[in-house]
């Protein structure tokens, strides 16, 4: 641990100092009382506002070899090149194709059939849960012959022809499903090579994940972009039936389609933010090979104008209510995944991430600011869901983190002071017993971001080289943060969180 000769001051205080420009001309300064638990340099817990030692802080030790190599140009290129969408890699099918009963019959069989015709309910004596089963047919005798569409009783029942119909109720197997099924028996109701008989559909039927990757690689890149556009115009016109219909905007080779009434030369600079961000994100999360963030197709930012339309949108589209104070989400576990937001129309200039203030200089000099910007909205949202992607991260994580990130792109956003205040908050009330409630996962969200934002805003101002690490073992979901706090910065939970808290209490208080 190295000290200053005249106060035994540890590297820390110069942190401190630096992050407050404000006090800058002060020789040195007492770190507040945090009003809960601190440990002297023997480790053990002082008393709630008992005295403490005048300019002394614990610093958090680093592990030597701690500080990751930066990525060669050649390694970035090519996590770049693993990461594009499919479109960019895959060839296109045959149109002609021959079809595959476990990749285009049997999800729709374990779907659709299977929880009525099992071998437990075997409703009219017909167990589809399996192939041999399926040929069996029921009480009437075969459903499918072979070669023979037009005198297979499943075909008939689930095309309306017989009675009853098959399935049942008021749900109805699209034409072009029934017209796959009629071509597999035509060409002679075949099995998958190698596949057993008796096993069951489910344990080989492609999954919708499979099925939608299967028919994207058959599309090209632009039939890939007008696909999205459409369903894009069918989700917006749910939303605003008599409104205009919405621009979309590309920039080659990003992985994002913006739609919405947002000015062309301002989303496609939003675009190339979002996109140098969708890099940053992978070189980040990305393990043992696998870039993270990764999605099978581009993904399109829907730029609503105003809240109304937007929670119409989510209304319509999506099912649900808009929650009190939610300007943006993401749906990146559908087909066609989407980002939507509610687009700042007053100023909405992003400004770059090398024009961030310290977190604890005054913002009063810099004129206020917008709430958020379009790029930190979306930004925001994408790194929540590239985290989760990621690993399994306790909430804190996610939220904690993606905020921090976003905050490089907006730095003047008042969004993040609201977010620093409430982590100052948990700083008046007592910083190791509130941060300790608001790292479990039953925490409030905003008590989670806020105190998560503000222990990446402290790693990355002060530990730099651990940074990466500390996300890396965050990722690994569990309860790990101990041990990732004593691998990556050779210390223990309440020594972390103490000099954490005293940073934030020095570095928000001007905020």
């Amino acid at each position: 641990m190295t000290r200053t000769p005249r106060k035994s001051l540890v590297l820390i205080v110069v942190a401190l100092l630096a992050a407050c420009e404000a006090r800058s001309s002060c020789a040195l300064a007492q770190v507040p009382d945090l009003g809960g638990e601190m440990s002297d340099d023997s480790g053990m817990p002082a008393k709630r506002g008992g005295a403490r030692k005048k300019g002394r802080v614990r610093r958090v030790p680093l592990k030597a070899g701690a500080e990751p190599k930066a990525q060669p140009k050649e390694v970035e290129k090519e996590m770049e090149k693993a990461a594009e969408p499919a479109e960019t890699k895959a060839e296109a099918a045959p149109a002609d194709a021959a079809l595959v009963f476990s990749r285009d019959i049997a999800p729709v069989l374990v779907a659709n059939c299977a929880r009525c015709h099992n071998d437990k309910q075997k409703r009219g004596g017909f167990d589809q849960t399996s192939f041999a089963g399926l040929m069996k047919g029921g009480k009437t005798g075969p459903a499918i012959v072979a070669g023979k569409p037009e005198e297979s009783r499943l075909l008939q029942m689930i095309s309306g022809e017989e009675t009853p119909k098959m399935p049942p109720g008021q749900t109805n197997l699209a034409p072009e499903t029934i017209e796959r099924i009629a071509k597999w028996v035509k060409a002679g109701a075949i099995l998958d090579a190698g596949k057993n008989p008796t096993a069951p559909l489910a344990s080989y039927a492609a999954k919708p994940e499979d099925i939608r990757k299967s028919q994207l690689s058959k599309l090209s890149p632009s039939e890939r972009d007008t696909r999205l556009a459409e369903l894009a115009n069918e989700r917006w016109k749910k939303a605003s039936p008599s409104g205009p219909k919405p621009e979309m905007v590309s920039v080659d080779r990003l992985h994002f389609l913006l739609f919405g009434e947002v000015p062309k030369d301002r989303a496609i600079a939003s675009l190339k933010v979002i996109e140098g961000q969708y890099i940053k994100l992978r070189n980040l999360l990305s393990t043992r090979g696998k870039p993270t963030p990764n999605f099978d197709e581009k993904v399109s930012i829907y730029a609503f104008k105003d809240r109304a339309t937007y929670v119409e949108f989510v209304r319509s589209v999506e099912n649900r209510e808009v929650e009190q104070g939610t300007q943006a989400h993401a749906k990146l576990a559908v087909d066609g995944p989407y980002i939507a937001c509610i687009a700042p129309q007053a100023g909405g200039a992003e400004a770059p991430a090398t024009q961030a203030k310290k977190p604890g200089r005054s913002r009063r000099d810099e004129g206020g600011g917008a709430e958020r910007t379009l790029n930190g909205l979306v930004a925001e949202e994408l790194a929540i869901a590239a985290i989760n992607q990621a690993g399994k991260p306790p909430r804190w994580v996610s939220l904690g983190l993606a905020a921090q990130l976003a905050s490089q792109l907006e730095p003047r956003a008042t969004y993040y002071r609201a977010i620093r205040g409430v982590a100052f908050e948990q700083v008046r009330l007592g910083w190791i017993a509130k941060s300790t409630e608001a790292l479990g996962d039953d925490a409030d969200s905003d008590k989670a971001r806020a105190v998560g934002f503000a222990i990446f805003e402290f790693l990355g101002n002060n530990f730099s080289q651990a940074y990466p690490a500390f996300i890396l073992g965050m990722l690994e979901g569990g309860n790990k943060f101990d041990e990732v706090v004593a691998a990556c910065l050779d210390a223990n939970r309440q020594q972390f969180l103490t000099t954490a808290g005293e940073w934030v209490g020095q570095a928000y208080a001007q905020n």
